[in-house]
């Protein structure tokens, strides 16, 4: 049994954070499906791959893909207000900024069909990790062991089909470039495919490709919905807040959808007078630091107004991490979920 230290402060969550020599990522068996195989995290030149992953969906960037977002919220939320019927809204949210992402890194030349199915492996996918984790937070695996196997090879099973479909992807885009054929001016998959490191070779195969391709996907679709849906619920419970940024600020704190990470000790690390030791594992709690009363008074209340001229110190925020693996996706997600408020606002109740 390997001993786990938790992390609920806000100075020790930096310390680790930070320290990318002797704290490493190290997730639990059940939710290495979207790590893949692991082989991004064994490429030297990490700057670059974080680059490639970071480089459409951040910055100036965006703005190539702000009026084909704009379009697509535009004629979602008028599909939404014609439905007789009341609609999913996890659903819908997920299924729209699962466009987006697919827009962006895959381009505009892949078939429906094949984005249809990536679609629905990766809700499939989803739905059987998130199960899992309640199991494990109602410590029900021991009577629902059998419901745990069953999940686990649920989302192991759509996982080789997204990979086989990534492949066919990678593959026939690798053989048009060759060809010098459909090259398209915004698709990041053509630029993960030429990307070289510093003596001229390919630097990613396309094994790290669809490593990287599933863990935007996830986190542009699964994560990014989840915290959409709520900004949407808590406005309709706030409708006097106009300030979208802090709307989405207090949402990613009160409702903080990755509610932890993990990191495993690499050596043996002196905290405050205690030894981590080597080996160890390092649950970082952020739901809990952002729900702490000594940071955020009334944690519990849904209350934009605590951003009025607030800059929450090192580590006392971090819905979207911190260090070298701050989360690429967080400008997309504040751009495509203001876009989302600001039509919403402006037509719909």
């Amino acid at each position: 049994m390997v001993a786990s230290i938790i992390v609920t402060d806000p100075k020790i969550l930096r310390r680790i954070y930070l320290d990318e020599e002797c704290f490493v990522p190290k997730y639990p068996k059940w939710s290495e499906v979207f790590v893949g195989s692991g082989c991004v995290m064994k490429i030297a030149d990490h700057k670059s791959v974080h680059r490639l992953m970071a480089a459409p969906i951040s910055g100036e960037a965006l703005s190539n893909y702000v009026d084909y977002m704009e379009k697509e919220v535009v004629k979602c939320l008028e599909e939404w207000s014609s439905m007789r019927e009341p609609i999913e809204l996890l659903n819908e949210i997920t299924s729209l900024y699962f466009k987006f992402i697919a827009r962006i890194f895959l381009g505009t030349k892949v078939s429906g069909y094949s984005t249809q199915q990536l679609e629905r492996l990766f809700s499939d996918m989803d739905l059987a990790l998130l199960s899992i984790f309640l199991l494990i937070c109602l410590d029900l695996l021991s009577t629902q062991h059998s419901r745990y196997t069953t999940l686990f090879f649920t989302a192991l099973k759509a996982l080789k089909e997204v990979e086989e479909i990534l492949n066919k992807i990678i593959e026939d885009k690798r053989r048009a470039l060759e060809r010098n054929e459909g090259r398209e001016e915004l698709c990041q998959m053509e630029a993960m495919i030429e990307a070289t490191d510093e003596n001229g070779a390919k630097l990613l195969s396309n094994r790290a490709i669809i490593d990287m391709l599933i863990c935007v996907f996830h986190g542009g679709n699964h994560t990014a919905g989840h915290a959409a849906m709520w900004v949407l619920i808590h406005i309709s419970d706030h409708p006097h807040v106009f300030q979208k940024a802090k709307i989405i600020n207090e949402t990613l704190r009160r409702t903080t959808f990755v509610s932890q990470t993990f990191r495993e000790a690499k050596a043996n690390v002196n905290i405050n007078g205690y030894i981590i030791r080597k080996g160890w594992s390092i649950p970082i709690w952020h739901r809990v630091v952002h729900m702490d009363p000594q940071i955020y008074s009334d944690p519990q209340k849904f209350d934009p107004s605590r951003w009025d001229n607030y800059i929450p110190k090192a580590g006392a925020f971090t819905p979207f991490g911190m260090g070298k693996l701050y989360c690429p996706g967080n400008e997309l997600f504040k751009i495509e979920t203001a876009i989302l408020l600001h039509h919403f606002l402006l037509h719909y109740k």
